[in-house]
């Protein structure tokens, strides 16, 4: 969040040059800065002035969000035992977090079956409790435990990974220079040269601030919109009252109908943080209905199938044997 002082800053000294009457959300705050091979910002020198505002757009644009214990990716999310900043978020980030998780893994690999299996059962709701989320903490050790997963030997057996292929990491950085950094001319010039019907649909969660709602409609607001803003409502069953579910906005150009929608409440990763309604919108889209048209989805969950029910857990009893013991003093008396 930025102050009053900090928003007029920016607005006086980069924003109203030319135009006083243009909004900030129009301004082209770009030509201020460069983005270098690794995709960070840099301020420009042309003049002592371009190279002012270029500074203020790189500490409010990458510097305050980038280095903060935010999660930059759903502004709603606290790991409160997080120790660095989420971004980058190369590897894990959440320091604390993976030394107790792995603390539990030899801990429990230590106990016997039938204790580690009621353990398994009770460590969700006593473990991770370091979030405010509904997810149990899920998106606070979610990368961590992909990564663990993922480098199991049976788990890279059963996807055919060879064993000189090196360990599975979330991120990897490659050394490669990047020589494009909008990539929206390309997307423009194969929607706007289509020859046939196509309907897309882009979606983001209103809490990201990495691909944010505004981004997203800066690149199809050169589209023509055939209706205003309008929310979408989304309930979870007949019980409940309709919420809402967002925004939308439908843009058309010649054979193009582009339909943008937000999220409420959702981060980066809309099905894990919304899940409900993203079945809804999807669903939706690709029957070609309104995306307020509501199902009552069943949510109840199954049971698994035969297939892959596992097998009952072995009891372990242990009998305690009781050794009795006499002992016979024997002595001499004189």
């Amino acid at each position: 969040m930025y102050g009053k002082l900090t928003w007029d800053k920016l607005n006086d000294m980069c924003c109203n040059d030319t135009d006083p009457n243009r909004p900030i959300t129009q301004c082209p705050f770009d030509k201020f800065v460069t983005i270098n091979r690794w995709g960070s910002i840099e301020p420009k020198r042309e003049t002592p002035a371009i190279y002012a505002c270029g500074k203020l757009v790189k500490t409010l644009v990458q510097t305050w969000v980038q280095e903060t214990l935010n999660d930059v990716y759903n502004l709603y999310q606290d790991c409160y035992e997080q120790q660095q900043s989420i971004f980058p978020f190369a590897g894990n980030n959440r320091q604390k977090v993976s030394q107790l998780l792995d603390e539990i893994q030899e801990k429990h690999a230590e106990l016997p079956p039938n204790i580690r299996l009621a353990y398994m059962k009770a460590m969700p709701w006593f473990t991770f409790t370091y979030s405010t989320d509904a997810l149990g903490g899920f998106p606070c050790y979610m990368m961590y435990a992909a990564t663990k997963y993922l480098n199991q030997k049976l788990v890279r057996e059963a996807l055919h990974v060879p064993d000189y292929v090196s360990k599975w990491k979330f991120c990897t950085f490659l050394n490669y220079y990047k020589q494009v950094n909008d990539t929206k001319d390309y997307f423009k010039n194969i929607l706007e040269n289509i020859e046939y019907p196509l309907h897309v649909l882009i979606y983001v969660g209103d809490t990201d601030s990495i691909c944010s709602m505004s981004q997203s409609e800066w690149f199809v607001e050169d589209f023509k919109a055939k209706r205003e803003t309008t929310p979408w409502f989304y309930r979870l069953s007949e019980k409940y009252e309709y919420q809402v579910g967002g925004y939308w906005k439908r843009y058309v150009k010649d054979y193009l109908t582009l339909d943008m929608l937000t999220v409420k409440g959702a981060g980066h990763m809309v099905p894990t943080d919304r899940a409900g309604p993203c079945l809804q919108m999807i669903t939706n889209f690709v029957h070609g209905k309104d995306y307020g048209e509501t199902y009552l989805f069943n949510y109840e969950r199954k049971p698994l199938l035969p297939d892959f029910t596992p097998l009952p857990t072995e009891t372990i009893q242990t009998t305690t044997r009781i050794s009795t013991v006499t002992s016979i003093s024997t002595g001499t008396i004189d």
